[in-house]
């Protein structure tokens, strides 16, 4: 968040302590935050502290690299990547690096040293993708899988120092993911012990839209309208509806509640901890498909059912209202909604009626 200091107008994320403004090999003495730029700068905060000064902006990358700062981000990615994967090629796995992870993680340091670190072998027993939620998104380190795309029990932690000792570092992440995995795994246990089904009626308390009724109304309206395309394809419309009773059902659990990334596809988990039938666990799984441009549609035929339901439901019940979106605002992603009917409806070619 842009915060601001003093009497100025100015502001940015972190407190300014100090300006340098070069143009060739002459300081432009530019007033900013308070202060007044020049040649001088500061090294890496642990590894060279003091004040440095650079000659000239041709020299500024050298400068700063020799007090331990990257300052190119394709250079602190270049340096996480592949190290990272010379660290994982050790325990025969490898590193499949989100995009977004790569510029979060290199955006964190300053000098990039990637560290392997690992983690109890037991916790595999969770779901891989909750496990992977909490790797990545809380402690924003990188998962090592094997060959299959399963999950192994390591993981690379980016450090933004060059330790002495680096295997205390090591050991401070171990620790600290340590705790969030074991948060995961009681999540999944406690969450375990209840069927989907049973928190249906918990829907009730979560409001979708005030004058279109809560989650449960949502639910309700989706299993009529899946009972009808089923039909309409031929499929068991009943298998329909439980799909669509069962696909929301998963925000009530504390696991998603935690990891709301999850949604859907830990629904499809714990339905089929509950017995419930394969295909039903997919459409669960599947519905959210596709959620963002790019993103792979829904496989399985009650999946494309129960997706086109969501969305058919939210486009109606919202444009009914009259609240379509703006030029400026969507607030219920209804553009995505229906780019989400016709990906489904081209991709699929399901025999519907636009």
């Amino acid at each position: 968040k842009r915060m601001r200091w003093g009497i100025g107008s100015h502001s940015f994320l972190r407190p300014v302590e100090w300006l340098c403004v070069l143009l060739g090999d002459e300081s432009i003495p530019l007033t900013c935050y308070g202060l007044i730029a020049s040649h001088q700068s500061v090294g890496h905060r642990f590894h060279a502290p003091m004040p440095l000064v650079i000659p000239q902006a041709s020299a500024y990358v050298e400068t700063l690299h020799a007090a331990h700062v990257m300052v190119d981000p394709a250079e602190r990615k270049r340096v996480i990547i592949e190290r990272a994967r010379l660290l994982t090629k050790e325990v025969g796995g490898y590193v499949n690096i989100k995009p977004g992870l790569l510029e979060e993680i290199s955006g964190l340091v300053e000098w990039a040293v990637p560290l392997l670190a690992r983690f109890d072998a037991r916790f595999l027993a969770v779901p891989q993708e909750a496990l992977i939620s909490a790797i990545e998104g809380h402690q924003k380190c990188i998962p090592v899988f094997d060959g299959s795309n399963t999950l192994l029990p390591y993981f690379i932690a980016v450090s933004n120092i060059d330790s002495t000792e680096p295997k205390q570092v090591v050991s401070g992440n171990e620790r600290v993911m340590r705790a969030r995995l074991a948060d995961a795994e009681f999540f999944y246990q406690t969450d375990s012990q209840t069927s989907l089904y049973s928190r249906y009626e918990q829907l009730k308390t979560i409001v979708f839209q005030a004058k279109l009724g809560s989650l449960y109304d949502k639910a309700e309206r989706m299993a009529a309208l899946s009972a009808d395309l089923a039909h309409s394809l031929g499929i068991d419309p009943r298998l329909a509806e439980q799909a669509a009773r069962l696909c929301k059902i998963d925000l009530m659990t504390t696991m998603v509640g935690e990891f709301p990334e999850v949604q859907g596809i830990m629904g499809s988990y714990y339905a089929l901890h509950d017995n419930q039938p394969e295909v039903i666990a997919m459409a669960i799984r599947e519905h959210y498909l596709p959620q963002f441009s790019g993103d792979a549609c829904p496989v399985t035929t009650l999946g494309q059912i129960i997706g086109l339901a969501d969305r058919i439901d939210t486009l109606v019940g919202i444009f009914g209202m009259g609240m379509a979106p703006t030029g400026d605002k969507d607030p219920y992603a209804l553009r995505r909604a229906a780019l989400g009917i016709l990906r489904i409806l081209i991709e699929s070619r399901l025999p519907f009626d636009l």
